[in-house]
């Protein structure tokens, strides 16, 4: 790479085979298998036909996130009328779109160069080594191979689109130029991004790392920058506009509603323990990123205990993440613009999701962004020093060669479905949903006996685990094994009472519940159903009862009272549920349950007149299911499955 002139035609050859040769290695990849999110975020996406009225309906119904993330939602369902519902056609678009993201990396990443290095001569050279590192890190399967990680894939997408367009603003020499780039460009690629992913918002945090790294770089082109950055009304507007006031809205946004974005009841750890973890996991991936391991790799990090103190090891960790933070901002001010941004552009990247807000605890599809502030100054360096020392060449050779061998070795099980679970397991035995996964994998393959006794072994293996020992119940389902039966839902009672109930846990009762309710559960009854439902809402009455959490478990248990024909209590739950979780149908299913009852029936008209009048919601967000409520009603139907 070091040895080619500084020719257009020789640089534009090898960035076309980068780009060829990563759509290549990553379609390795591309039998594997749905996981985890996948199922929730992708099946409700897939549409039958091409209808715009459809696309509009499962768009607008998605709930991930704060926005529901519409543009990815978007995606899947044209991946879905492209290829159908199986899992090669979404790995194939992501290919795709990391390939894109390669092309508009390397882009940004030159003119990024071109503003803030003293080497113009070996620009080129630098950003072809970042975007080359970058396409092929073995980090970056998790994120293009997790089918559902296109939303961090078109969230990041739309990021350095907009940072891009940012810095053709900044360097644009007329008004009317940077007009168009600051107040019409920049806020559409901003939007898609927050709306494929909220962390798109981040945005804005690295535009001002960017401003900072001009502010203090000495370049010609910098020096340019600056006093536009000074004088011109359309600069100064933009980063009033764009940089300032988002952060003085975000700071009172989260002063108000600290008490809920902190909302830890649902975790299992506090934010005293999220926070100590964030210290190991930011280290983990810093050392991923630079020497990989494939044996500290994975998609579930749910395997490694809690921390509940800040060690002397911990406190190591801290300081060198300290130094390294500090070290960029040093950086920026002895003129080593592209190292400081480079390290600050990492962090800031992390501020969302590895920081307070109680989200899980690790992924590593967090740093597909943010590892190119990393992934810069390491090429930069290996740069310099090589065109000092040419012998030290060797040393980027071995570590992309070194790279790329891990990247084969990882799409190689990422690829088939028993490999991947084989390797997670062999990596991270401990973990709760690699081995729900074998099970599952096991029980689409019919292999019924050894799910038993993987089922059971996990049981063993996690026992303070709610999930198994649901999954344990709902399998008993089949059979009348009650003495077995009283001593799991003995077991469950007391998990559901002392220890908080997880989105796991949550989903695996939601499932033997809606068992017990269609009468596929011989072996349970209603009653314990109702009593292990009791005992979740009073531990999370105990922690928050005005959480999203026990919002879902009233939901819950208004079923179980509608099975009862306590339909009045079950319409006073599913009120709450809606209260507290602001899902529409769930107020809904309330109407239902008061119109199937005769003794109820005038007061679910009431509700349902108060609905259509908008007293609680915009009507026309469920207007289908409203439609179809009337059309019941209007022929006396009133036998509702809810």
């Amino acid at each position: 790479m070091f040895k080619y002139s500084n020719e257009p035609l020789a640089e534009s050859l090898i960035f076309i085979a980068l780009i060829a040769f990563s759509g290549y290695a990553f379609s390795f990849g591309l039998n594997g298998i749905f996981l985890l999110d996948d199922y929730h975020n992708i099946g409700p996406a897939i549409i039958d036909s091409f209808s715009i009225s459809q696309l509009i309906q499962v768009v607008t119904n998605n709930h991930s996130g704060v926005f529901g993330r519409p543009i990815s939602v978007l995606s899947f369902s044209l991946t879905g009328l492209a290829h159908g519902d199986g899992v090669w056609g979404f790995k194939y678009h992501n290919i795709l779109i990391h390939m894109l993201l390669g092309i508009v990396v390397y882009c940004t990443t030159k003119r990024l160069l071109n503003l803030l290095s003293d080497w113009p001569d070996r620009n080129y050279q630098i950003a072809l080594m970042t975007t080359a590192v970058w396409l092929f890190h073995p980090l970056q399967v998790s994120t293009v191979m997790y089918a559902v990680q296109r939303m961090t894939q078109l969230s990041a997408l739309f990021s350095i689109l907009a940072i891009l367009i940012f810095l053709r603003g900044l360097q644009a020499s007329q008004n009317n130029k940077k007009v168009i780039y600051y107040f019409v460009l920049f806020p559409i690629s901003l939007l898609l991004s927050v709306l494929s992913k909220e962390n798109g918002v981040l945005t804005l945090v690295y535009i001002g790392v960017i401003i900072l790294a001009v502010l203090c770089a000495s370049t010609e082109a910098s020096l340019s920058i600056k006093r536009n950055l000074i004088r011109n009304r359309c600069d100064k507007s933009f980063i009033i506009l764009f940089i300032l006031l988002p952060m003085i809205i975000g700071a009172i946004g989260f002063t108000i509603k600290y008490e809920s974005i902190l909302d830890y009841s649902s975790r299992p750890f506090n934010l005293w323990q999220r926070l100590m973890a964030q210290i190991d996991f930011l280290f983990l991936y810093i050392n991923q990123l630079i020497m990989p391991r494939l044996s500290s790799m994975g998609l579930f990090f749910d395997d490694i205990p809690i921390p509940t103190q800040l060690t002397y090891l911990r406190a190591a960790k801290l300081f060198v993440l300290s130094i390294l933070v500090i070290g960029g901002i040093v950086a920026l001010k002895r003129g080593k613009a592209i190292i400081g941004m480079g390290i600050l552009f990492y962090f800031a990247g992390h501020l969302l999701e590895s920081t307070v807000i109680p989200l899980e605890l690790a992924f590593e599809h967090r740093n597909y962004l943010p590892s190119l502030g990393l992934f810069l100054v390491i090429s930069y360096s290996f740069v310099h020093f090589c065109h000092k020392k040419k012998q030290i060449l060797i040393l980027p050779t071995i570590w992309i060669t070194m790279l790329l061998t891990l990247l084969f070795f990882r799409l190689d099980y990422w690829s088939d479905e028993y490999n991947w679970i084989r390797t997670n397991l062999a990596y991270h035995p401990k973990s709760e949903r690699t081995q729900l996964e074998y099970i599952s994998a096991l029980s689409r393959a019919g292999e019924e006996k050894l799910k038993i006794q993987k089922l059971d072994e996990a049981r063993q293996l996690l026992p303070e685990k709610l999930s198994f020992h649901i999954k344990k119940l709902v399998e008993n389902c089949k059979g009348n094994d009650s003495e077995e039966n009283t001593e799991i839902f003995g077991i469950i009672y007391e998990l559901l009472l002392n220890k908080p109930l997880t989105t796991i846990g949550f989903n695996h009762l939601g499932e033997f519940v809606n068992h017990v309710l269609v009468n596929e559960c011989q072996s349970s009854s209603l009653t314990q159903a109702y009593i292990m439902v009791g005992a979740a809402m009073e531990r999370q009455a105990n922690a928050k009862p005005d959480s999203a959490k026990y919002g879902y478990l009233s939901v819950l248990k208004a079923k179980l009272e509608v099975s009862r024909g306590e339909n009045e209590k079950a319409f006073s739950l599913y009120k709450d549920g809606f209260n507290l979780t602001g899902k529409p149908h769930f107020l809904l299913w309330g109407v239902k349950a008061l119109l199937g009852k005769p003794k109820t029936r005038n007061k679910g008209l009431e509700v349902l007149e108060e609905i259509e009048a908008g007293k609680y919601f915009n009507p026309s967000l469920q207007q289908n299911r409203l439609d179809n409520l009337r059309k019941k009603i209007n022929v006396n139907d009133f036998n509702f499955l809810l």
